[in-house]
């Protein structure tokens, strides 16, 4: 086995056991939720002591710029709830799920996925306040049945590495998969 497809595989277990394991660590969540910046989320003690250290623990040692983009994209997942256990289908893309189900949503949704879409890299900050805020409409999104969630590591991915390259899969998968006007 490759030695960085093994870390790469800790890394994430690491995350997901974690996140899950904040429906038992309510205080760290909340502290977390407070966060009004990614920075907020960096010198939290429930990000220094928790996944980072945890990460720490499994032989995976973060340097600083990748703590803080960490921080961003943990300090955005914090307010998705986990996919349900068991639950059927696969997570889906997190701009999947924000596409609106219909018309009355676009005056809402299109505007804000619009000025993600615009954001730099180097707009952490902002990006961070968009992705919070878009992030609002996943809750409650039970619709017709058990609720799929959104894949947190497209979600993580994707406020880690913002770019180009994110930014355009990003689009496709909102705008692709959105109902159409009067359907």
């Amino acid at each position: 086995m490759n030695a960085q497809t093994d870390q790469a595989g800790r890394f994430w277990s690491v995350l997901d056991t974690w996140w899950r394991g904040l429906d038992d660590n309510r205080g760290a969540r909340a502290a977390l939720r407070r966060a009004k910046t990614p920075q907020e989320v960096f010198i939290s003690p429930a990000f220094q002591r928790g996944p980072v250290a945890l990460l720490g623990r499994e032989g995976i040692t973060l340097n600083l710029q990748d703590q803080e983009r960490l921080a961003l994209g943990l300090g955005v997942l914090v307010h998705v709830e986990p996919p349900v256990q068991g639950a059927p289908g696969q997570p889906l893309h997190f701009a999947r799920l924000l596409a609106p189900k219909d018309k009355s949503q676009e005056s809402t949704r299109d505007p804000r996925m619009r000025k993600l879409l615009t954001l730099e890299d180097h707009e952490a900050e902002a990006l961070f306040l968009m992705l919070r805020r878009l992030a609002k409409y996943l809750e409650g999104n039970s619709g017709d049945g058990p609720r799929v969630g959104a894949s947190w590591r497209d979600l993580i991915k994707g406020a880690c590495l913002w770019n180009d390259k994110t930014r355009r899969d990003w689009a496709m998968d909102y705008y692709v998969h959105r109902e159409k006007p009067g359907k």
